[in-house]
């Protein structure tokens, strides 16, 4: 290999001086074929790569293919952080006195069940002067009056039972004074026709001179006495007749009579009722349930002062469901509807030990609140909208036990507004630009 590198040199050599003796002559090889002879005689250039490089090549490769497909398919969920509270979804009835006064008895407990007209709580608005309670003597009064009116309504209904027993009898009296009269009256008539006839034969007997005018001047006197009793007899039973019509019609007036002295005493004591049952409504007040529910947040206690602006204790409708209210900030609403999915973490429950608990939007307010009527001061001056979740449960899983939730407790809540591809959160401010152009 050696001589092999030296015998190109010197016909290279020859190869010159020829050239240079007759400058018309060509060369036999390339000047770039020459040159590359002349650097042959050090080797060979060979790259030697170490296997550790292709491996990390096809790593990183790989990594970056990852990464872009992680760009292109990964997605990620948009949230809202916001609070709230949780309420009955048909609200919380409060159940107030009517008049101030003082708790006296307590009839049910938190969490208890009641129905509607149940007796929760009495209230006791006895007001005491120097000469004592006053309530006291005036329903001392008035029980006294109601008595004397239910005997005056026991004496005025004996009364009248008695005129119409003693109407009655009168009236049996006169009809048979009647009776007696028409058939007095029917024998007078037979009497006086019987002195006619007798009148008559002694006027022919006096015309034949048998007897005397003396004779017929009796008969004819006798006829005018019989008929002078028969017109008293008539008038005896025209009179008897007026008075039978009389006490009938008194026998027929008196129910009315009785009735309407009857309901003037019974208004009267209606009166004396309805004044007993205001000073006893003074005196002492039942609060009652307005309709079935649960019995929640006692205020009331034994002793303590009831006001009318002063809740004694509030009630959960029987069909309510608890639901979270939660207020959204006006920046957050856009993308907020029906149906989106919320992650609700409940401050009674820490989350980090419980969990956070799945729940839907059902309700989305149309107008905004103010923050000063939020029901705690708002971080931010700005509006406010009510969105209504619905929990899945109302209850916790908690040390393997379900426990209940209850209104009032505070609610934090992820609600998802939407996924998208971590490519368009990457692009988003060049599409924002671009919106903007």
């Amino acid at each position: 290999m050696g001589g092999h590198d030296g015998a190109i040199p010197g016909q290279a050599c020859r190869l010159a001086r020829m050239a240079r003796a007759d400058v018309t002559v060509l060369p036999l090889f390339r000047s770039e074929a020459l040159e590359h002879q002349r650097d042959t005689w050090l080797g060979e250039i060979v790259l030697a790569r170490p296997l550790s490089f292709a491996l990390l090549t096809w790593f990183f490769v790989g990594c970056a293919a990852i990464g872009i497909s992680f760009l292109v398919w990964g997605e990620y969920t948009k949230k809202a952080r916001v609070s709230g509270y949780l309420a009955p979804d048909q609200g919380l009835v409060k159940v107030f006195s009517r008049q101030a006064g003082t708790v006296t008895a307590l009839h049910v407990q938190d969490g208890q069940a009641v129905r509607r007209g149940e007796v929760l709580a009495t209230v006791s608005t006895e007001r005491t002067t120097s000469r004592g309670d006053t309530q006291v003597a005036i329903a001392t009064q008035l029980e006294v009056r109601r008595n004397s009116i239910h005997e005056e309504i026991a004496k005025t209904q004996q009364m009248y039972d008695e005129q119409a027993r003693a109407a009655k009898d009168r009236l049996d009296r006169l009809q048979d004074d009647l009776r007696r009269a028409a058939s007095a009256i029917q024998t007078q008539e037979q009497r006086v026709k019987l002195s006619f006839l007798s009148l008559e034969r002694s006027a022919r007997l006096l015309e034949d001179k048998y007897v005397s005018e003396l004779a017929v001047q009796d008969k004819r006197a006798e006829l005018l006495d019989q008929e002078s009793r028969l017109h008293d007899l008539q008038r005896s039973r025209n009179a008897a007749e007026r008075e039978a019509a009389s006490v009938a019609s008194e026998l027929k007036n008196l129910p009315l009579k009785a009735r309407s002295a009857m309901a003037a005493l019974e208004r009267l004591a209606s009166e004396i009722a309805a004044s007993s049952f205001e000073n006893e409504a003074r005196r002492e007040e039942l609060i009652l349930a307005p309709q079935d529910g649960t019995v929640t947040a006692i205020q009331a206690t034994l002793g303590k002062q009831a006001a009318p602006v002063q809740p004694l204790m509030s009630l959960i409708p029987a069909t309510a469901r608890l639901q979270a209210e939660l207020y959204v900030p006006s920046r957050a609403i856009a993308f907020v509807r029906g149906g989106n999915v919320a992650r609700l973490q409940y401050q009674a429950f820490p989350y980090q030990k419980f969990g956070s608990h799945q729940g839907r939007v059902v309700r989305v307010s149309r107008t905004a609140i103010s923050a000063q009527e939020l029901p705690w001061p708002a971080p931010l001056p700005e509006p406010y909208y009510v969105v209504v979740v619905m929990p899945e449960h109302d209850y916790v899983t908690a040390y393997g036990q379900q426990e209940p939730l209850r209104s009032g407790m505070q609610v934090n809540a992820d609600i998802w507004l939407g996924r998208r591809s971590l490519i368009e959160w990457i692009m988003e401010p060049l599409f924002s630009v671009s919106g903007r152009l």
